[in-house]
């Protein structure tokens, strides 16, 4: 029945995300695994990690299976090596799940410390997924929670501070629906209630101040299958120029992370019409392309200016394993041997880009998944975000990959423009909300008159480090209480 509860707790998780968005199920998704490690206290640490292992490798498996479907389909990989990936994905979240499912087996249900302990356990199992496998922060128990209370939190510690208040919410249920934990629950009740009225008061987002920018996104929607294609690179190119010159007037028109499949500025049947209609038009152009240097391919984003030959303004730094990074330990045999999972190598950056002048606006960029990491040394008027995301048209790995991107807004107090190949591309507000979209499949312009927001919300000034302090404060304590029982 233990690992039931530890595989109800796995499944409830998944299903309050992308394709189900069963919100509610968050809000006690950790319960039936925290039921589980209460009525087995004498179980020992290794039937705690046990279930915690087994929650672990069912949320990963259960919220992630479109990451075979896009391996095969998008990078050429067999169907038992995109296995294999997906099943290393869910093994790296094995040891953090562990070690919170031990943590929390050795507090009573009914002890103060209790709630705090889950919430900021689980909290730190997140960061450290996060942190361990890029695939792994679409694995976040907020996820689906943007349009909740919990929204204005972020501002203040973040999304895996939310998931932390969630999985705190779970610890409350289960320690007032026991007998020796419920006077300890009004208080840790009235704990969560401040916290999350402190989060409304200090992440409001204030009126925007800045003159407003006009930014077109623009999306060719071709399929990602249609990439192996001789003509794919140029069709696709031909689509973006045909909607940009339909657009409309703009201060900046962004193309998506695939816009070019090589370096334009080597290429001049690419390169001479695009900057032609950036001369022509007088309205600013940012691309993402690839560039090879050194040992390998890196994706940038490249920035078209009237009157200026292109040049390198950000160059992607978070890599994903096995697919843009092949560690250097690994045996030259076994790089060779991963084929398809490798299209490029590990180099040096091309562009040490910060924020990027566009106008009189400060504007963060990043591609792909780097969209969810907060960049401390970044402070920037408007987040840009060129992705692909047409590796998972079949599947909902693409509103996954939004719904953190719109956790990004929030904790930066900032809009982001997202430009996506195949969909889904969005203006998000500040405040989470998506204010317009364009869905998977379309072939078309999203404009919009952008605000800026100048302020800095407190995440964006600390980051996780309340989350980790608290973490370190909780260990302690236990530390203390556990010594003076033992004395």
């Amino acid at each position: 029945m233990r690992v039931l509860g530890a595989l109800l707790a796995g499944f409830l998780f998944a299903a309050s995300q992308p394709p189900l968005d069963l919100h509610w199920a968050a809000w006690l998704a950790l319960t039936p695994l925290l039921w589980a490690l209460a009525g087995d206290a004498a179980g020992g640490a290794r039937r705690a990690a046990g279930l915690g292992a087994c929650f672990a490798a069912t949320t990963v498996l259960a919220v992630t299976p479109w990451l075979p479907v896009a391996l095969v389909d998008g990078f050429g990989a067999g169907a038992l090596a995109a296995g294999v990936v997906w099943l290393a994905a869910a093994v790296s979240a094995l040891p953090a799940a562990a070690v919170f499912a031990v943590w929390v087996s050795r507090v009573a249900p009914g002890s103060p410390l209790y709630v705090p302990v889950v919430g900021a356990g689980w909290g730190l199992v997140e960061l450290s997924w996060a942190s361990a496998f890029p695939q792994l922060p679409w694995v976040a128990l907020a996820a689906g929670q943007l349009d909740s209370p919990l929204t204005p939190l972020a501002a203040g510690l973040g999304v895996h501070g939310c998931s932390a208040w969630l999985a705190a919410f779970s610890a409350l249920v289960v320690q007032a629906s026991l007998r020796q934990g419920r006077r300890t629950a009004w208080l840790a009740a009235a704990g969560l209630l401040l916290l999350a009225v402190t989060g409304a008061l200090t992440g409001s987002v204030p009126d925007a101040r800045a003159r407003s920018v006009r930014v077109a996104l623009v999306q060719p929607g071709l399929p990602m299958s249609q990439r192996p294609r001789a003509d794919f690179a140029t069709r696709n190119l031909d689509t973006l120029i045909e909607l940009s010159r339909a657009s409309g007037p703009a201060d900046l028109w962004v193309w998506p992370e695939s816009a070019f499949l090589a370096d334009p500025r080597g290429r001049a049947e690419w390169a001479g019409p695009v900057q032609a209609l950036v001369d022509e038009r007088g309205t600013p152009l940012l691309a993402g392309g690839r560039v090879r240097t050194g040992a390998g391919w890196r994706t940038v984003a490249m920035l078209f200016a009237p009157g200026a030959p292109p040049h390198l303004a950000y160059a992607k730094r978070r890599l994903v394993p096995l697919a843009e990074a092949v560690p250097s330990w690994l045996p030259a045999r076994v790089r060779r041997g991963l084929g398809g999972l490798v299209p490029s190598l590990p180099v040096e950056p091309g562009a040490e880009a910060g924020a990027l002048e566009i106008g009189d606006r400060r504007v963060d960029v990043s591609i792909c998944f780097e969209a969810i990491f907060q960049r401390p040394a970044v402070r920037a008027d408007l987040l840009v975000n060129l992705v692909n995301d047409g590796w998972y048209d079949a599947g909902a790995g693409a509103r996954q990959h939004l719904a953190l991107a719109r956790w990004r807004a929030v904790e930066a107090g900032a809009p982001m423009l997202r430009a996506a190949s195949t969909g889904i591309s969005a203006f998000v507000s500040a405040d989470g909300t998506v204010a317009a979209r364009l869905d998977v499949g379309d072939s078309a312009v999203l404009v919009a008159d952008v605000s800026p927001v100048e302020r800095t919300t407190p995440f964006e000034r600390l980051g996780n480090v309340p989350l980790l302090l608290l973490g370190a404060g909780l260990f302690a304590a236990l530390a203390v209480v556990r010594g003076c029982r033992s004395g």
